[in-house]
């Protein structure tokens, strides 16, 4: 067994706390300490997180993403809990691909991001050169760096996703899918790599951006050629409306022919029409100058517009042709505005009707925010969004807009059309009806667009949208999967709470989602092996992997013998295991111990991962857990932790900030590594990472360290003395920070729990030391050993070794969590040195206050033996938001004070102040003020260097006439100066 050397070290903190740090972590693995079996009459608790990607070395963001559930597993163990907490590797996708091909052709700028930003070895750049290669050669790094990160995994566990058994977990899981008719091949718009010609998510993505498909309708305008011009719009009710058609006239045009019909498109928009149409031609450019002055007519009003030019137009968003309704698009109404230059000239046709609005709720808005250029954009943006969504949410068509329409040359259909399912209709309504009609009546299409653009592929390539035919979707649009998921969603716990809406909002918009490529690594798709299952598909319920590999590893079954039948058994309990465990050459019960672990693990306790993957990996997460295990074995609580900001700025290679966790861990050590992290921020919110944190946190823990050194240096011969006032209190604070920090990690709150533990009682701690005259270094030992036990959770090395230095043999880590009704609890001494700061402050502030020192105080209080109104006084405070109540019960007690108001917001404060168990205290006995003060006289005369007399109010009637009176907790305070 390992023991600690005693706390004599006077060398250079970091270098010791890396020292211990690794005399810890290589005991604690020879140890397998955290080797978690079943044990049935344990409770078990069971947490996972996003396993890594190793197409470069870990960064900071990986540091909180597993810091978080390791102080979680820490904690768990020690109340009891019998927790695993395993971690594998993700192989799965292209951004390994498309990395090593760079490098292996020699690409510079790749090969200095490694060498220089990531720090590896130019030797080793050769290793990186094949898919493979890259992934082993990270792997191996990134289990490095978590285990130098003192994550108490069990590592019996780990595999990568391209493991063979991995793959046929794959296979069953897509097998279940499809045989609930939840996979389905189609035809269906997915982010697009034109490089690559592969379908992209947010894996496949520079910086791991999700490219958002945004659904335009397209309004077939046509010259007196006929040549189309489609005007790309979000809102097609609105084309009743239509004053202008704009172009910008400093773009390029194209003529496209598509099935046989002429198109007019910018140049940009013609190249992704090439990945949205089948038979496209170009037939050449135009000058969008050359557009402009057209006539082109309404496909729905038949009236004719003409096609004017304006620069907000941006060529590389929709069509580059944009339709005009000033009356309800403030860009429109601007940049006719910037023409006419009188609001009340521009053009508008009213079409929604809108409560809180005019007629015109552009020209409303445009006006009130004095935008008088279509280059103020952020104004133009704010109010569009305001005008789209209230018109959207709100709004209702106007019956007369059958009066925008030219009766010469629409048909009878049309118009009833119109009329019966437009005119007076929501807008919601009116929008799908006309979309489809549109469609029907080939007076319209779809067109998409990346709505979160310009989202790179990580080869450097734009993506665009694509229409795929023949391709393999996980159909998210489901109602009845859609459904469950909001069930699972319902029962489930969301830590912090604030991002339920996030998932509330992604299970109600998530439609189809390409779950195949035809490039990468991962598993293939089992009945079509041209295609590989994409990275955000094959890693939603890898959980229950987790409980089972090192069995089958144990067992030692071949890869081709887990067929479907074996997992069916293991996760779903159906088939007969002797005939599956005859066929795969195991016993039965090794097979039925495989099954028992899995359902002794599961359902999975906690989710830990970013808030950027709420959109994806987190909800998908849920719907697959729902679509393939029975409702018991659903997922308990998903964490979600914000991102890591380096000294306030994102991470980026742009900006040569990216920290890799080694470099953060080899700084000062992964102890100071994971308390800078978890005190910089709560769970879910961003999290600063500073230099002058990472200082601070370290000259914490060294003054914690010289705490101990000082305190188990010191002899222990008044070990069995009599607890005396300071003792107390010390003691019935350390019994509330306990408790405050217990409470805090129950309920995620991991920075309040860190700061309570590491700041609040080192503070008291000192506290005591500076005011006690003699140190009861008994009682303070066992303060302390209690203390390090609270501290093991964020600093397990650090705790460890403090651990060991009191003597202990076993692992602080089988040791059980500080129960606070083994700590004495004293709130009447902790009140009586809570009033008496008070006293001091109050007479610190005359003497600032007058500039003058005092020699003497008198300190009369309320006499309690008249009558005992502090009760009624808490009940007060407690319940009223406002002071009236309390001023009115002092007014009875003292008579008219011109100070009533300051005097009872002050006795408001203090009380509010009090710890639960103090106010407690007052409202179950009587206590005397007179006794409290003269507990800690000696206290309170030390510290202002004077001497004090205390009185009853009623003893000294005829001293304060004419003075301000006392009230309970607001005594009255003469003053003798020097």
């Amino acid at each position: 067994m390992i023991e600690g050397k005693g706390l004599g070290i006077e060398r250079d903190f970091s270098s010791y706390l890396k020292e211990i740090a690794k005399k810890w972590q290589d005991y604690w693995e020879k140890e397998k300490i955290y080797n978690s079996d079943p044990q049935k009459k344990k409770k078990k608790f069971f947490l996972t997180a996003a396993y890594p990607y190793p197409n470069a070395p870990l960064h900071l963001g990986h540091g909180l993403t597993y810091t978080i559930p390791d102080v979680i597993a820490r904690y768990k163990r020690m109340r009891g809990y019998n927790v695993l907490f395993p971690m594998g590797f993700h192989f799965t996708g292209t951004p390994i691909l498309t990395k090593s091909e760079a490098i292996a052709k020699g690409d510079k700028a790749m090969i200095e991001e490694y060498t220089k930003i990531y720090g590896v070895p130019e030797k080793d750049i050769e290793k990186l050169k094949t898919p493979l290669g890259m992934a082993r050669y990270f792997r191996e790094w990134a289990e490095k760096d978590l285990r130098n990160l003192l994550l108490s995994i069990d590592w019996r566990r780990k595999f990568t996703t391209i493991d063979p058994e991995y793959n046929k977990f794959i296979e069953w899981q897509f097998h279940k899918l499809k045989e609930k008719g939840l996979l389905v091949q189609g035809t269906h718009p997915v982010g697009w790599c034109p490089l690559h010609h592969n379908p992209v998510s947010m894996h496949d993505t520079l910086n791991d951006v999700e490219p958002e498909i945004q659904e335009y309708t397209l309004i077939f305008f046509k010259d007196k050629d006929n040549i189309i011009f489609p005007a790309a719009t979000l809102r097609p009710e609105t084309v009743f409306g239509v004053t202008n058609v704009w172009v910008n006239s400093k773009a390029m045009y194209k003529l496209l022919e598509i099935d046989g019909n002429k198109f007019i498109v910018s140049r940009e928009s013609a190249f992704k029409l090439k990945f949205q149409k089948k038979n496209l031609k170009e037939l050449g450019e135009i000058p969008g100058e050359k557009l402009v002055g057209k006539k082109l007519l309404n496909p729905v009003t038949k009236k004719e517009v003409e096609i004017l030019d304006s620069s907000f137009v941006d060529p590389t968003t929709g069509t580059g042709i944009v339709m005009s309704v000033p009356a309800h698009a403030p860009y429109d109404f601007v940049a006719l505005l910037e023409k006419i230059k009188d609001p009340l000239k521009v053009p508008v046709i009213p079409l929604i009707k809108i409560e809180g609005y005019s007629e015109v709720p552009a020209r409303d808005l445009v006006v009130k925010e004095k935008i008088l250029s279509v280059k103020e954009k952020e104004k133009l943006d704010k109010i569009t969004k305001r005008i789209y969504l209230d018109e959207h949410e709100k709004g209702v068509m106007r019956e007369d807009i059958v009066n925008n329409i030219d009766y010469n040359n629409i048909d009878k259909k049309t118009l009833e059309f119109i009329k019966n399912n437009i005119a007076g209709k929501p807008v919601k309504e009116a929008r799908e009806l006309l979309e489809e009609w549109l469609q029907t009546n080939s007076l319209g299409d779809k067109y998409y667009e990346i709505a979160n653009k310009p989202v790179y592929c990580r080869c450097g390539t734009e993506i665009v949208v694509k229409i795929l035919e023949n391709q393999w979707f996980i159909d998210y649009e489901n109602p009845e999967w859609k459904n469950k998921a909001r069930i699972a969603l319902r029962n489930m716990d969301i830590v912090p709470e604030d991002y339920r809406s996030q998932f509330e909002y992604t299970i109600d918009w998530l439609k189809r989602k390409a779950c195949a490529r035809s490039r990468g690594l991962g598993t293939r798709l089992p009945w079509d092996k041209e295609w590989i299952i994409e990275s955000l598909s094959d890693s939603t319920i890898y959980m229950a992997f987790y409980t089972i590999i090192h069995k089958i590893r144990e067992a030692n079954i071949s890869p081709e013998k887990l067929a479907l039948d074996f997992w069916d058994y293991i996760f779903l309990g159906k088939g007969d295991p002797e005939e599956i465990s005859r066929r795969i050459g195991v016993t039965p019960q090794k097979l039925q111990d495989m099954r028992e672990e899995f359902l002794y693990w599961y359902p999975l306790d906690n989710r830990h991962s970013g808030k950027d993957l709420i959109p994806n990996h987190l909800t998908f997460f849920i719907f697959n857990h729902v679509a393939i295990f029975p409702e018991k074995l659903w997922p308990r609580r998903i964490v979600v932790n914000g991102h890591v900001l380096n000294e306030g700025m994102k991470m980026s290679k742009s900006l040569g900030n990216t920290v890799p966790l080694y470099r953060a861990i080899e700084r000062k050590g992964p102890d100071v590594l994971r308390l800078t992290l978890i005190s910089a921020a709560e769970v879910g919110n961003d999290t600063n990472y500073t230099s002058r944190l990472v200082e601070s946190i370290t000259e914490q823990l060294e003054r914690i360290y010289k705490l101990y050194k000082s305190i188990y240096n010191e002899d222990e011969k008044n070990e069995e003395e009599k607890k005396g006032l300071y003792e107390k209190i010390l003691e019935s604070k350390f019994k509330r920070r306990t408790i405050k920090a217990t409470e805090a990690l129950e309920n995620y709150r991991l920075r309040e729990a860190a700061i309570t533990i590491f700041s609040l009682i080192e503070n008291d701690i000192k506290w005591y030391i500076d005011v006690t005259k003699k140190k009861n270094i008994g009682f303070l030992k066992k303060i302390l050993k209690t203390w390090v036990k609270l501290m093991a959770p964020f600093t397990p090395a650090f705790a460890e070794e403090l651990w060991h230095v009191t003597g202990e043999k076993e692992s602080i880590f089988k040791q059980t969590w500080p129960e606070h009704k083994d700590i004495m609890e004293y709130p009447e001494e902790e009140l009586a040195i809570l009033y008496a700061e008070e006293i001091i402050n109050d007479i610190k502030s005359i003497e600032a206050a007058t500039k003058r020192k005092a020699k003497k105080a008198t300190i009369i209080v309320y006499d309690e033996a008249k009558i005992n109104v502090i009760p009624e006084i808490i009940k007060i405070i407690e319940n009223e938001g406002t002071p009236r109540k309390l001023i009115k019960l002092l007014i009875d007690i003292t008579g008219p004070d011109k100070k009533i108001y300051e005097k009872a917001k002050h006795i408001q404060e203090f009380i509010l102040t009090l710890p639960e168990s103090i106010r407690k205290l007052l409202k179950e006995k009587s206590i005397k003020e007179k006794a409290l003060i003269e507990h800690t006289k000696e206290y309170i005369e030390e510290k202002l260097n004077i001497p004090i007399n205390v009185y009853n109010s009623s003893e000294m009637d005829e001293t304060i006439k004419g003075q301000k009176r006392p009230l309970p907790f607001r005594p009255s305070i003469l003053i003798e100066f020097q």
